[in-house]
């Protein structure tokens, strides 16, 4: 026995997912330099003793080194507790997403979202009434669904249980095209985020807060209530028996082929890029108010220019060449189009990044914000093969897997770069990047070791067969 919702078709869910995840994305990004610039100005007013208002300081002021030290602190902090948690709690609830549904897991993940936006905007409310280290303890409600990591896990999970239903030949290319799309519409929103939550911040600092509580919550119910369900072992009558011992033995398989050597080529591309990038973006936001004095403002709008290209990337590039390719090359494998648009797209990260070293230069910076956007088809395409060849089995408890890695990946990330953002400030502001070129180099380096080959046996859930160390 257990919840029931009629598991919909491809061109159905697709839809629904990506208008909803564009909802809670924007939602959620019209919050976050509103809550940097508040937190910048109750740190500022606290180390230079003036009264706690709503009345904000120059920016000017507020960009010594102690006050940027403490901000880095803070929001490392929290970046630090929400992954935690996330990291705790990705794979019981893959899990849980295989057993019972990927609604109800989807629905306590965002859930856990909405507590933990609410509860730091209460903190922030308090103006230094309560430490802001309390804002540490946002991630506790992560640990009720899972957080984001878990959201992106259900829903690459539900993309994958609709595109099980395609013909095989077209199987590939239809979860590659909407693995991008899913991207695509999460990089909208935040895109449109970024900039209305400028507009607002005009009238007041509060606005676009107060709407982004409002708005996550009215997002979350639409993508919960209009999806449906898409887990086809969860609508079955024996769903129950199912999903019983059984399925350990599977979950073995599955985590044998995942770290297995020709699958393991791909889990750099599909783990760390996002965390990496993700970092890079908030250390440009403050680097370039540091550096340059550009407004928070300002630095918002250039990472609004990476979404843009990143956006452009993924729904006009990448298909664009995936088309040029199949032209060309009209017997070749989609596995073998997407690792090679995949080697392509981590070439171009790693300019970026590369780029991004010399941040004492705004045209450079500009350019390596441009180009390693362009490299953004990394994860979505890494993403894709990885469940081309350990096929649609257990994809929750995968996705829930990758789920994990990828936030212990922004953990690091997080730790690492935010470390040497401190050190950065007194040696040189170009070394919180260092280790964002050093994972490109890594991800490029293990995209150009294998080589993907020809169909897998049907039978065999943990058999990936690659021609490893063959470059073409």
């Amino acid at each position: 026995m257990g919840f029931y919702r009629p598991v919909a078709a491809f061109k159905h869910v697709l839809p629904l997912l990506c208008t909803g995840l564009f909802l809670v994305q924007f939602a959620y990004t019209l919050s976050d330099v509103p809550s940097i610039k508040l937190l910048q100005d109750i740190i500022c007013k606290d180390q230079y003793s003036f009264v706690q208002s709503d009345v904000l300081m120059p920016e000017s002021t507020c960009s010594g080194e102690a006050v940027q030290r403490r901000l880095n602190m803070i929001s490392v902090g929290m970046a630090v507790a929400a992954t935690t948690a996330g990291a705790l709690a990705s794979i019981p609830f893959g899990i849980l997403g295989d057993r019972i549904g990927r609604l109800p897991v989807l629905a306590m993940s965002l859930l856990g979202m909405v507590l933990s936006l609410g509860y730091s905007i209460y903190v922030i409310k308090q103006r230094g009434r309560i430490p802001l280290e309390a804002l540490w303890a946002s991630g506790i409600p992560i640990l009720l669904g899972g957080g984001r990591g878990v959201v992106e896990a259900m829903v690459f999970a539900m993309v994958s249980d609709v595109t099980a239903a395609s013909h095989t030949n077209q199987r590939p290319t239809r979860r590659a095209a909407a693995f991008q799309c899913v991207v695509a519409s999460v990089l909208l929103g935040q895109l449109v985020g970024q900039l209305l939550s400028a507009v607002f911040m005009k009238r007041s600092i509060w606005l676009p807060i107060y709407l982004s509580l409002s708005i996550a919550v009215l997002a979350s119910l639409f993508l919960v209530i209009a999806t449906p369900e898409t887990c086809q072992r969860y609508n079955i009558k024996h769903c129950v028996s199912t999903t019983s011992h059984s399925d350990d033995v599977p979950r073995r398989r599955t985590l044998r082929a995942l770290f297995s050597r020709p699958t393991a080529w791909l889990l750099p591309g599909t783990l760390l890029v996002m965390p990496v990038a993700t970092m890079q973006s908030g250390i440009l936001l403050q680097a370039m108010h540091v550096l340059f004095e550009w407004p928070l403002e300002h630095s918002g709008l250039l990472l609004g220019l990476r979404t843009l290209v990143t956006l452009a990337t993924l729904l006009l590039l990448l298909p664009c060449l995936s088309w040029l390719y199949s032209k060309k090359f009209p017997g070749s494998e989609s596995t073998r189009r997407d690792l090679t648009l995949a080697r392509l797209s981590a070439l171009l990260f790693m300019f970026g990044s590369l780029c991004l070293l010399m941040v004492n230069d705004e045209p450079l910076v500009v350019t390596g914000v441009c180009i390693s956007a362009l490299g953004s088809g990394v994860p979505a395409l890494s993403r894709s093969l990885l469940s081309t060849f350990l096929h649609e089995h257990q994809t929750g408890f995968l996705f829930g897997v990758l789920a994990v890695g990828e936030v212990l990946g922004m953990l690091a990330s997080q730790l690492g770069m935010g470390w040497l953002f401190d050190i950065g400030l007194q040696v040189w502001p170009g070394l919180p990047f260092c280790p964002a070129l050093v994972v490109a180099v890594g991800v490029t380096l293990a995209l150009y070791i294998g080589q993907a080959s020809a169909a897998q046996e049907p039978d065999e859930l943990d058999v990936a067969v690659w021609e490893p160390r063959r470059i073409c």
